[in-house]
């Protein structure tokens, strides 16, 4: 389900909060009625998929994966050499009164190689990781290296492993992930690798888990009034800037988000209701 599909109703909820007359309180109803609109939608699509997904899981069900992006290769490794002294006496060291040269500066974490083409192949897997506990680290980690190498076979064991609420395929890791059809409508890669780098987390109870994290931080209450934190969803590809104003003007964000509990389980990576 694509979250552009979930723009007409919305605008539609909206245009009847408009009619509605300036004071109005919002009205609850008219929201819940375009959701339902929204899981009818999806309810249809995941019939027609349901059996490509059947043929397609059943093929990867007899593969073990591993959990973790697949590392560079290093290269030969040369033999070791012994150093040689010098007998000439030591070179003065620099001068005092020249500029020094700053060193230089490498990544946080090195490129990953793509194993296939995807809308975040070779992008930035730098993250922040401030505050977080160690197993949400460890998470946060293998899901951005896997999005930028296209690695859809560390997402789908991983989304198996953790039960992970997925938007599209009736929740189907296969479905969701499998290129190049993971990407027909949306470039959910991408959009998973800049949420966790270049947005902001924010602390989210789930009640299947009491300490989470979730990217991008507008989705929650907290800061759902906060301009930057609208900005950085827009500017990660979450969601377009006109559908964010709509979803403003209707007091939630509902674009893409993702979610991380402190034990490490990938929680959901979903957009829309």
């Amino acid at each position: 389900m694509s979250i552009h599909d979930d723009h007409d109703d919305l605008r539609l909820a909206l245009d009847a909060i408009a009619g509605a007359g300036a004071g109005t309180a919002r009205p609850e109803q008219l929201l819940r009625t375009v959701r339902g609109r929204v899981r009818r939608r999806r309810a249809a699509k995941q019939v027609g998929i349901g059996a490509t997904t059947l043929a397609v899981g059943g093929a990867l069900a007899f593969g073990a994966v591993q959990l973790v992006p697949r590392a560079l290769d290093p290269g030969p490794v040369g033999p070791a050499t012994t150093p040689t002294v010098s007998a000439t006496e030591p070179s003065p060291g620099p001068d005092p009164t020249e500029p020094t040269q700053p060193a230089p500066t490498t990544p946080s974490t090195p490129p990953v190689e793509p194993v296939a083409d995807c809308s975040a192949a070779g992008g930035s897997t730098d993250v922040d990781l401030t505050g977080l506990p160690e197993p949400a680290q460890q998470t946060l980690r293998t899901l951005v290296q896997a999005a930028a190498a296209c690695d859809a076979d560390t997402l789908i064991a991983l989304a198996q492993r953790d039960g992970t609420h997925l938007n599209f395929g009736a929740n189907d890791p296969v479905e969701t992930w499998t290129l190049p059809d993971a990407e027909a409508d949306e470039p959910v890669y991408e959009i998973l690798r800049a949420l966790l780098t270049q947005t902001s987390w924010a602390p989210y109870t789930i009640e299947s888990a009491d300490d989470a994290v979730v990217w991008p931080r507008v989705f929650t209450p907290e800061n759902a009034e906060d301009d930057a934190a609208w900005q950085e969803a827009i500017d990660a590809g979450a969601v377009p800037a006109d559908l964010a104003a709509d979803m403003r003007a209707a007091g939630e964000y509902l674009g893409w988000r993702v979610a991380i509990t402190a034990e490490g389980t990938w929680q959901f990576f979903t957009g829309g209701d």
